[in-house]
C-alpha cells in the first residue's frame, strides 16, 4: 500500500474521531506512521501524541508532514489547522473522510478558511 492509502485506512478506522500520523521517508520510501490522539474532544481536533513525534525522530530522522483528518466535514483547514502548520514549520495533508479527498498546505501558503 502507499503511504496514502494506510493515512486513509487509519482515518476509517479512527472516525468519527480525527487520526494523525507523520509522513516520514525511510530508505528513499514515503511512509505513514499512525500517531495517538490525545485532544479531548478528538472527534473536532487533534493532538497528537509528542511521545509518536519524538519516538518518529528517533527512529526515523526528519518527519516530512503532518497528517490528520476531518470525519466531519470537508477536507479544508481550520483556522487552528493554518496556524498550527505555520508553527510547526512542516507541510501538512488533511484527509476530509465524507469526501474522500486531500488538501495538501506548507506553512507559506495563503489559505483562506471556509
Amino acid at each position: 500500500m502507499t503511504w496514502q492509502q494506510d493515512a486513509f485506512v487509519h482515518a476509517e478506522q479512527e472516525a468519527p474521531r480525527e487520526s494523525c500520523g507523520l509522513l516520514i521517508n525511510y530508505q528513499n520510501e514515503d511512509k505513514y506512521i499512525p500517531c495517538k490522539n490525545l485532544a479531548l474532544h478528538n472527534d473536532l481536533q487533534f493532538l497528537l501524541d509528542p511521545l509518536d513525534w519524538a519516538d518518529t525522530e528517533d527512529k526515523y530522522g526528519k518527519i516530512h508532514a503532518v497528517i490528520h483528518s476531518h470525519p466531519i466535514g470537508t477536507e479544508h483547514p481550520s483556522e487552528a489547522d493554518i496556524i498550527s502548520c505555520k508553527r510547526s514549520n512542516k507541510t501538512w495533508y488533511i484527509i476530509g473522510l465524507k469526501t474522500k479527498r486531500w488538501f495538501k498546505f506548507k506553512p507559506t501558503d495563503k489559505i483562506e478558511t471556509l
